[in-house]
Formats: C-alpha cells, sequence, structure tokens
C-alpha cells in the first residue's frame, strides 16, 4: 500500500520536475501575414496555437477562413496589426440559417465595410438535421482589435461566451473601452456612443 503510494507520488513529482507536454497548450504566438485581402492561408502551426497573430490586409473572406482555428482552438486572437478592406460578394463570413430546401445563392450576399468587424466573424450555424443554430467559439478568450477599426457589425461577437476580454489598441484613433464596454469617437465632435456592450 505505502509502496503504490510512494510510486504514485514519485511519478508526480518527476511529471512536474521534467513538465508536462506543453505543445498542446503552447502560448508560442504563431503570426500569419495576409499578402492581400482574401488570401489568408492558414499553416500547420496555427491549426494548433493558442494565440495567433494576423498581420496585413484581411476581409471577410479571411474571417471565414480563421473560423477553422477560432471556433475550437485559438484563445488569442490578435488583430491589432491587421487592416479590414471592404468586401462585396458571396464568400464572406455571413451565415445566415436558411432553410434546407432554399437554393437561392443571393441570402449568402453581403456587403462587407471597411475597417469594421464583419457579421458572424466569430460564429458558425450548426446543424442536427432537426433545428439549426449558431454557436460561437469554445475556446475563444481574448480578442485584440485592429488599431484601423471603426465599427463592429451586428452580431460580430455574439454567441461567444467564452469570450472574456476584448483590447482596444492604444493608438487606435476611433475606438475606446472602458471595462466592457466599446465607444466609437466620433470625428467632429467628442460623443462616445456605444457599440459593443457585453
Amino acid at each position: 500500500m505505502k509502496i503504490n503510494r510512494i510510486i504514485t507520488i514519485g511519478l508526480f513529482l518527476a511529471m512536474a520536475l521534467l513538465g508536462f507536454p506543453t505543445s498542446l497548450w503552447s502560448a508560442e504566438v504563431v503570426v500569419l501575414n495576409s499578402s492581400s485581402a482574401g488570401n489568408l492561408k492558414l499553416s500547420k502551426e496555427a491549426l494548433t496555437a493558442m494565440y495567433l497573430k494576423i498581420t496585413g490586409e484581411i476581409d471577410a473572406r479571411d474571417f471565414k477562413t480563421l473560423k477553422a482555428v477560432t471556433i475550437n482552438s485559438t484563445r488569442i486572437l490578435d488583430l491589432s496589426e491587421a487592416e479590414i478592406v471592404s468586401y462585396e460578394g458571396d464568400e464572406g463570413c455571413y451565415a445566415p440559417i436558411t432553410s434546407d430546401w432554399m437554393v437561392d445563392d443571393r441570402v449568402w450576399y453581403h456587403t462587407y465595410e471597411a475597417n469594421t468587424l464583419p457579421i458572424h466573424a466569430f460564429a458558425e450555424v450548426r446543424d442536427n438535421s432537426l433545428s439549426k443554430w449558431y454557436e460561437g467559439s469554445s475556446t475563444l478568450r481574448r480578442l485584440i482589435l485592429p488599431a484601423t477599426l471603426k465599427n463592429i457589425e451586428y452580431d460580430a461577437l455574439r454567441f461567444n461566451d467564452m469570450l472574456t476580454e476584448i483590447i482596444t489598441p492604444e493608438n487606435s484613433e476611433f475606438l475606446v473601452s472602458d471595462g466592457h464596454t466599446i465607444y466609437t469617437i466620433l470625428v467632429f465632435t467628442t460623443d462616445y456612443y456605444s457599440i459593443f456592450y457585453r
């Protein structure tokens, strides 16, 4: 009995001293550079990275690509050096809930504004054959917004119950945060308007 307890304690101490495999939860920053909007490619490292940083020009198509990692693995997404450009089309991250018998492709068509976090950026439609619903990221905890961001589109961050921290870069000319509220600063006045409150 004592020998089993000693062996168990010894194994725990050895694992603590040698360390657990950290590759499963590495805090190493994986940086993805988008050469042009709509062309973001996920590297092998990005698929399991907990801390992902995006640089360069991105649009709603890139947010659709990012869902492959932000829905299930990324904990920290840094967009501070990314610039969101406009996109108009049906290949973006907008994901309406439609009937199975609906075949009209125009439902997916959406106009995405520049410097705006797009609708359904971190949510996707789930389907169990009986019903459809939106589900957000189960892992995303911290989001660092782009310095050039001016607005957050409706439902861009909705359904992300695990998201606890949204950071506005200090050098942002358009947004300021105060606790759990993000405000947009109007250029011609000193008024603040809340664009996101959680």
